[in-house]
C-alpha cells in the first residue's frame, strides 16, 4: 500500500530528528517561527524537539507508562 505525503514526511522527520513533530509552514505565525528551534525545508517546519503530549486539563502525563495517564488501568507506575 502506498504511503500518503504526511506519512512520508513523518518517516523523514523521524529519521532526521527522532520524532514526528513537523508542520506546514503556512500554519505557523511569525512569532512561532521567530524561535530558532526548527528547520524549514520545502515549506515544511521540522521542530528540533518532540511536541509535548496533548494532556486533558486536570490530568498529568505519566512519563513512566508510555503514553498512558496515572490512575488508568494500563498505568502500572507509582505516580
Amino acid at each position: 500500500m502506498a504511503q500518503d505525503q504526511s506519512e512520508k514526511i513523518d518517516d523523514y522527520c523521524n529519521d532526521m530528528y527522532g520524532h514526528t513533530n513537523w508542520g506546514y509552514l503556512d500554519t505557523y505565525s511569525k512569532e512561532e517561527l521567530d524561535a530558532k528551534n526548527h528547520d524549514i525545508e520545502d515549506n515544511i517546519v521540522y521542530w528540533h524537539e518532540e511536541a509535548e503530549p496533548d494532556v486533558p486539563e486536570g490530568w498529568s502525563y505519566c512519563d513512566g507508562c508510555e503514553d498512558s495517564f496515572p490512575n488508568e488501568k494500563d498505568c502500572d507506575c507509582e505516580q
